[in-house]
């Protein structure tokens, strides 16, 4: 499958007044197809034989630990995909999907908007800067009993650990104003050029739709295991399709934190 189609359903319509003999008033559907492009990648795993011989004095099944190696570097490679795409074809990330609205700017203390110099009401003020655009651009669909998601980057995460003058933390103010939250760490969030890093808020879905769904065709593709002289190889391939956005005004992303 090198490219694939994307089901996403929209409710239109509107009431009109009762009436015997009439039929004002409709409901309708949309529907859109989002075209994605598969990208394939691969690790190898290389074993020589005196090499598995050596660790296994040490107990060590050397050939399942480079596969779990193997492993987790897909994972990871998952997750660079899913956030930001690949370069020069169809695949888009969570970050950089065109549908998506404009990153906002944090709130700017002393010159500067990073995290690290702020304190937790500060932090919190950018929350609900955050969380008020993600409000509005849904219209109503979103309120603090929607089950969301907030992704954050590892010195972000730190950073919430800071303490107001009653003892309340950033997050202990997340989760206590927005119950049905759940915080997530991601460490691609954090951007070493700048120093910051960004925040990300989503619904998990409106009216039944999820807002954003990872496509893939692979997972975990385990190609045959080759003998060589004295040593085996084995290729593991993967195939992504990245981040289909289903509802872009359900996602919220603020820059420079």
């Amino acid at each position: 499958t090198s490219f694939a189609q994307f089901r996403c359903i929209e409710f239109t319509g509107d009431v009109q007044p009762y009436g015997d003999y009439d039929g004002n008033g409709q409901s309708n559907t949309n529907q859109n197809y989002p075209i994605r492009e598969q990208y394939r990648f691969q690790t190898t795993i290389k074993c020589g034989d005196l090499e598995q011989e050596m660790n296994a004095k040490a107990k060590i099944d050397l050939l399942s630990e480079k596969q779990r190696a193997a492993a987790i570097n897909i994972d990871i490679a998952f997750n660079k995909f899913a956030l930001y795409g690949v370069a020069g074809k169809a695949v888009y990330g969570l970050l950089n999907d065109p549908s998506l609205n404009a990153s906002l700017t944090p709130i700017s203390v002393g010159g500067t908007t990073a995290w690290a110099s702020k304190d937790a009401n500060q932090q919190f003020d950018d929350i609900v800067k955050l969380m008020a655009s993600l409000y509005n651009g849904a219209g109503g669909h979103i309120t603090k009993r929607t089950k969301t998601k907030m992704l954050v980057s590892t010195d972000v995460m730190a950073s919430m650990d800071k303490t107001n003058t009653y003892g309340l933390s950033t997050y202990d103010m997340v989760k206590k104003n927005y119950p049905n939250m759940e915080i997530v760490c991601v460490p691609e969030l954090y951007d070493a050029t700048t120093s910051t890093s960004t925040i990300m808020v989503l619904a998990d879905e409106v009216l039944g739709q999820k807002t954003v769904e990872f496509g893939y065709t692979d997972k975990w593709y385990a190609h045959a295991m080759v003998r060589k002289l004295s040593s085996l190889e084995q290729k593991i391939s993967a195939g992504t399709m990245g981040a289909v956005v289903y509802m872009p005004f359900a996602i919220a992303t603020m820059t420079g934190v």
